[in-house]
């Protein structure tokens, strides 16, 4: 441990080790110059005025008449920190890496301490005394330290590495747990059919993580006086430390006075067989009440608690065998009894699904001729529209050709119409250039056209062949 600090660990390691050191003594009158080397601090008292005075190398003197101390340098790393006691009572903690020379006129005492290492969900309870003023009256300050607030207390929660200043200490929790023989430390989860102990677990470190608990409820009567020993597991969790800290100062101890409260009461409410019968129910987290309440009550959870089995007395037991036996014996029979109707029943059951059987398939062969049947009149049918639908479509398609045809024939008659009447006005155009007077020209070109044709008609042979008279007028 020595040389992983490089320096002595406390007061009686360093006076050892200057004790080696043949330049600490008191010097009267010497003219070989001492030399301090780098890393190293002297103490030098002179006889004339007894005035201590500290040096660090590297030094060269000459001590005459002088007390020579070679002081020794304790260190620490970033694991560990120096309590450093001064002789004024004055406390102080520095955390590493740390250097401190060793100066019994200062010191009482310099040791070395290791950190409090938290991991992740490791919490640590700190009290600390806040400091008095010291401007303020005696009267205030007696009157501060009478009260409970001149303490504070905190949750350090991990991961972290804790340094507890001077006036700060922990919360050592003592709680109920199982002794394991061999061990100092106790165990808070146990094994099955263990007794759990007062004082069996001490720690400063809290988990807030789900964790488990072995637990035998022992000498327990059912209703009919039956004794049991019942066996269950509890899995818990803490959620609310500060809660924890002012509700209870066991909760190991809450738990197991409730849950023992639960289940005695469950136990006295149901004979012997009536408990085997309904054990499933202690695995429900609603059996649980009581234990369920006072767990929110100290900063707890229920998560789950699991039926681990029993135990009896022997004679108990020999008397729950024999009566399993008998019981097994009778409903094995009744099975035996239950297959065997089961089978004539099934038998029959068959023959009557091999009639329906031939019953259906005489029944799908005639709907399969009816079916065939229908499906022949329907592809007539079918073959009758589609030839009815192929002489439609010969017809529509002649239709079709002539609509084309005459299309085609007013087409041309329009389209010589047009050439004719381009003709006609090209040839208009003509003689109104050649000064022609249209109108005139139009005008005696259709009165040199008859308008009316008018037939008359003699009466033949054999008829009056007197000369009709005819009067026409000019209508104007």
């Amino acid at each position: 441990m020595l040389s992983r600090f490089r320096g002595p660990r406390n007061v009686e390691e360093a006076g050892s080790l200057e004790s080696k050191d043949q330049r600490s003594k008191h010097y009267k009158f010497k003219f070989t110059p001492i030399v301090i080397k780098a890393g190293e601090a002297v103490s030098v008292i002179r006889d004339k005025d007894g005035i201590q005075t500290i040096h660090e190398g590297p030094y060269v003197f000459r001590p005459y008449y002088a007390v020579v101390d070679i002081l020794r340098r304790i260190t620490c790393d970033t694991q560990h920190y120096l309590v450093i006691r001064s002789i004024n009572g004055h406390l102080e903690h520095r955390r590493g890496p740390a250097s401190v020379y060793f100066n019994p006129c200062i010191y009482e005492s310099i040791t070395i301490e290791k950190a409090i290492t938290l991991e992740a969900a490791q919490n640590i309870v700190v009290y600390k005394e806040n400091s008095v003023d010291s401007s303020e009256s005696s009267e205030n300050v007696v009157a501060k330290a009478n009260k409970s607030t001149h303490v504070s207390r905190r949750v350090v929660s991990g991961p972290d590495i804790f340094v507890p200043e001077p006036n700060e200490w922990l919360h050592e929790f003592s709680w109920h747990g199982t002794k394991i023989s061999g061990q100092t430390k106790g165990s808070i989860t146990g094994f099955p059919g263990d007794t759990k102990t007062a004082h069996a677990v001490e720690f400063t470190k809290l988990r807030k993580l789900p964790d488990q608990m072995y637990y035998t409820v022992k000498e327990l009567r059912t209703k009919d006086d039956a004794l049991l020993t019942l066996n269950i597991m509890i899995f818990f969790e803490l959620v609310d430390i500060e809660n924890m800290l002012d509700a209870t100062n066991d909760p190991i101890s809450d738990m197991i006075n409730s849950v023992n409260a639960d289940i005695m009461t469950f136990a006295a409410e149901r004979t012997y067989e009536a408990l085997l019968a309904e054990s499933n129910q202690l695995s429900n987290n609603s059996t649980y009440k009581i234990l369920g309440a006072r767990m929110n009550t100290v900063g707890y959870i229920l998560n789950k608690v699991v039926y681990r089995g029993y135990q009896t007395s022997s004679a108990l037991q020999s008397m729950h065998d024999k009566a399993i036996t008998a019981r097994t014996q009778l409903r094995l029979d009744a099975d035996r009894n239950k297959q065997e109707q089961i089978n004539k029943m099934s038998n029959l059951k068959a023959r009557q699904e091999q009639a329906k059987l031939e019953f259906d398939q005489q029944e799908k062969e005639a709907n399969l001729r009816r079916k065939l049947a229908q499906q022949e009149v329907e592809y007539e049918a079918k073959m009758a529209k589609l030839k009815l639908d192929d002489e439609m479509a010969a017809e529509k398609i002649k239709f079709d050709h002539e609509i084309a045809v005459n299309s085609k024939s007013n087409e041309l008659q329009l389209l010589h119409m047009k050439n004719v009447n381009n003709e006609r006005q090209i040839f208009l155009h003509g003689l109104v250039e050649k000064g022609v007077d249209l109108t005139k020209y139009l005008v005696a070109e259709v009165g040199s056209k008859p308008t009316t044709h008018m037939l008359f008609e003699s009466a033949g042979e054999g008829s009056d062949t007197r000369t009709p008279s005819l009067h026409f007028h000019d209508i104007k």
